[in-house]
C-alpha cells in the first residue's frame, strides 16, 4: 500500500562519525526533509557545525505519510501496526460473541450501512441488521480509513 509522503526521514551524522554517538548531531534520530540537503541543513543550523561535513541517509521507515482518510502517521510500519491491532480487536469480537447480531459502523460517513450492505444512513431505523460473521466477511478487507466497528443489538 502506497502513501503521498508528508515529510522524508533522514539520519543526519558528521562524515567522521558514522560510527560515533559523542557528537550531538548524531543523537538526532530523525530529521525530516523534503532531501537530504534540507535534513543537513536543519542539523546545521540546530548545532553550528560545516554544513560540507554531514551526510545524511534516508530512513524510509519513518517518513511522515497521510493516509487516504488524512491521518498523518510515521511510515507503512505503523499503519499496519494499527491496522494489525483493529483486525485482532474484530476478531476477537467476532469470536467472543459467535451469535451476536450488529450493525456495521463506518466512521469515514459517520453512518450506519443499510442491508444487503447497501449505502448508509444514519438512522438506526433504517440500519442493516447481521449476523457478527456475516458483518466480519463484508468488512475484514477494509482498510483504517473506513473506521469500521460494530454495535452489538442487545
Amino acid at each position: 500500500m502506497e502513501f503521498p509522503i508528508i515529510k522524508k526521514a533522514y539520519r543526519v551524522f558528521h562524515k567522521d562519525d558514522i560510527h560515533e554517538i559523542n557528537k550531538p548531531w548524531t543523537q538526532v534520530e530523525v530529521v525530516y526533509g523534503k532531501n537530504a540537503n534540507e535534513a543537513k541543513a536543519r542539523v546545521q543550523m540546530e548545532f553550528n557545525c560545516p554544513y560540507t561535513e554531514l551526510r545524511a541517509r534516508r530512513l524510509k521507515d519513518s517518513d511522515i505519510v497521510e493516509t487516504p482518510d488524512g491521518t498523518k502517521i510515521k511510515s507503512l510500519a505503523e499503519y499496519n501496526k494499527k491496522w494489525k491491532e483493529w483486525r485482532s480487536k474484530m476478531i476477537n469480537l467476532v469470536e467472543s460473541s459467535p451469535n451476536a447480531m450488529v450493525y456495521i459502523w463506518s466512521g469515514q460517513w459517520r453512518s450506519y450501512w443499510r442491508p444487503n450492505c447497501n449505502g448508509y444512513t444514519i438512522s438506526k431505523d433504517h440500519a442493516g441488521i447481521y449476523p457478527i460473521k456475516e458483518a466480519w466477511a463484508n468488512v475484514s478487507h477494509c482498510g483504517l480509513e473506513k473506521q469500521i466497528s460494530f454495535e452489538i443489538i442487545q
